[in-house]
């Protein structure tokens, strides 16, 4: 994760929204670049697979898994800045 990116808080609702728009690009505004793109290709080869039936029952629990990953992702980075937020007042 990009240091600099990861001093600024983010919202944890709105990365959650774009994960379910298309997997990865929750992850992407977090800052976890690789992960994102990864999630994006897997999402890309996901897709073609639900026109033969099988894309179906790994999608949803795919993009469930991503929505969630992205929001948690983003609720503990707010949480670790806001306790280095109290430390660097306390200090």
């Amino acid at each position: 994760m990009n240091p600099e990116r990861a001093l600024k808080r983010k919202s944890p609702g709105y990365a959650g929204f774009l994960s379910i728009v298309y997997p990865g690009l929750g992850h992407i505004y977090l800052g976890c670049y690789k992960k994102g793109v990864l999630l994006m290709l897997i999402w890309a080869i996901l897709i073609p697979l639900c026109f033969i039936g099988i894309g179906w029952v790994l999608a949803f629990p795919f993009g469930a898994y991503c929505a969630i990953d992205a929001y948690n992702k983003a609720q503990k980075t707010g949480k670790a800045i806001s306790s280095a937020e109290v430390n660097h007042q306390n200090a």
